[in-house]
């Protein structure tokens, strides 16, 4: 098929930011393919999980030496491309050598890697990164501590080596408090950081050593992280907060935000698509009077039979937060927008948004709130 260059150039750029249906265009065509693979290549992901980076080409996990493969044998230029890179270690394959050894060697190739995520990981992560030149500005780590040695830990030494590092996300499987003393000691660094996603415990241990305006935190492993020396100065920087939860967050859990949190800007709650959560009022919004941005969200990973059972609440739903965005127009002077998910976050404008002035809802992209609010 011959097709004008502008021809090829366009289609390439608005789909820029689907790479699934690139691939497929590609597949029938390939004249999009040498255009393409700047794109294709741009943010990949082996597995399925929650955690993965929005906007991945997700591959095959079946077939999770395929890309190593090819970057080793006479395609390494295209590692060149890879800006973000997400490996989720399936059920005893953590510690696989052969696996691992043909990680670190595609990790080696990509120079230009920017945002890095590595899940369910089995074994100390010297041995993924060592050799690796890339400067990350995203570090998403899920590690299986229990599976070796916390001594041989080396975490703190790469973290703090990392000098862009803007974003961090540290979720432990079953962690212990000895462990993460282990992995982020009082004189843990991090200059630059302005988001930090974690579970009670590890923001205990991390929030204290820096300054992030941007807060993620995972309830659902349960716990809570109020009780540490001079954390109330940190709340108090704090500008965005999203709180992940299963069902509505217990005033429990908020009300120490509510006393800290007096500049936030953003709140985002991020829950379960069930009834409880559906009919849940948020009176808990009114007490924040700063905030400009409400974002209400569900996992990145549900089953569709899931959606299939909340698709009957979802129109009392939207009108009952269509209540709710009115009151905060009239009680909050700087309230701006709020964003409300009501769709799988595979559709196309999967979210509804109600601005100040703005006569109805508007429907945007899951890519717009993900910019202002990232969740897992």
């Amino acid at each position: 098929m011959d097709l004008p260059q502008e021809i090829i150039y366009s289609v390439i750029f608005h789909l820029r930011h689907d790479p699934s249906t690139l691939l497929v265009l590609c597949l029938v065509c390939r004249a999009f393919l040498p255009e393409s693979r700047r794109y294709l290549y741009q943010k990949i992901a082996h597995g399925q999980q929650a955690y993965v980076p929005y906007g991945c080409l997700m591959l095959n996990p079946n077939k999770n030496t395929q890309l190593f493969i090819s970057l080793s044998r006479g395609h390494s230029s295209l590692a060149k491309y890879i800006h973000t890179f997400a490996y989720i270690f399936s059920p005893g394959s953590g510690g696989n050598e052969r696996i691992c050894g043909s990680l670190n060697a595609s990790l080696q190739l990509m120079t230009n890697l920017k945002d890095l995520s590595l899940f369910s990981l089995g074994i100390p992560l010297s041995r993924l990164i060592q050799g690796c030149t890339f400067e990350l500005e995203v570090f998403s780590y899920t590690p299986l501590v229990s599976e070796w040695d916390s001594g041989s830990i080396d975490l703190h030494e790469f973290v703090t080596h990392q000098r862009a590092l803007r974003r961090l996300m540290f979720i432990e499987i079953n962690p212990l408090d000895d462990d993460l003393k282990s992995m982020w000691p009082a004189t843990t660094s991090l200059p630059r950081l302005q988001h930090l996603t974690g579970d009670a415990l590890a923001i205990k241990h991390l929030l204290p050593t820096c300054s992030p305006t941007s807060l993620s935190w995972a309830m659902v492993l349960g716990g809570d992280f109020y009780n540490v020396p001079n954390l109330t100065q940190k709340l108090e920087n704090l500008r965005s907060l999203c709180l992940h939860c299963i069902g509505p967050p217990r005033a429990s859990q908020i009300t120490p935000l509510i006393n800290h949190c007096r500049n936030l800007q953003i709140l985002h709650i991020s829950g379960t698509p069930n009834r409880d959560f559906f009919i849940a009022g948020l009176p808990v919004v009114l007490h924040f009077p700063n905030l400009r941005i409400f974002i209400q969200s569900f996992p990145t990973e549900i089953l569709q039979q899931i959606w299939n059972t909340a698709q009957g609440d979802l129109s009392a739903y939207l009108e009952l937060r269509r209540t709710e965005a009115r009151t905060w127009f009239q009680l909050l002077h700087h309230f701006q927008v709020a964003y409300f998910q009501h769709l799988s976050i595979r559709e196309d404008k999967c979210f509804v948004a109600y601005e100040r002035g703005a006569p109805d809802l508007i429907k945007v992209e899951a890519r717009e709130v993900w910019g202002i609010s990232p969740w897992i």
